[in-house]
């Protein structure tokens, strides 16, 4: 295998592995997480981590015929035509040569019907 198509394997697969971890939020390995306001490292056992993310308050705005989330803790989405929604992340600090499982639990959610989210 020639070394440039070596080393664009290697890089695909360290970004599929940064993307998995980023995509869930980031959940796994407490020691080491950033703190922020919405993620609370709440327990460590048997190696396993677990940390709770609170959103905290998110309001609305009215702008003309759309409605806009707004949360003082958060960044926002930003592609282009899609809805602005409030987005929520922090960093976790991980062994690069292990392996790592992670899943999530919803614990409360509700839907707002009629509701035309504006626009990035």
């Amino acid at each position: 295998m020639n070394r440039l198509v070596h080393n664009k394997l290697l890089q695909r697969r360290n970004l599929n592995k940064s993307v998995s971890l980023v995509l869930f939020i980031f959940l796994f390995y407490g020691p080491a997480v950033v703190h922020s306001e919405s993620f609370q490292l709440s327990d460590i056992h048997n190696g396993r981590t677990t940390i709770q993310f609170t959103p905290g308050a998110i309001q609305t705005e009215s702008i003309g015929e759309y409605t806009r989330f707004v949360s003082p803790n958060s960044g926002k989405t930003t592609e282009q035509g899609m809805p602005e929604l409030p987005l929520f992340s922090t960093f976790v600090q991980i062994d690069p040569i292990k392996e790592y499982l992670v899943s999530y639990s919803v614990i409360q959610s509700h839907t707002l019907d009629n509701v035309k989210i504006y626009p990035f």
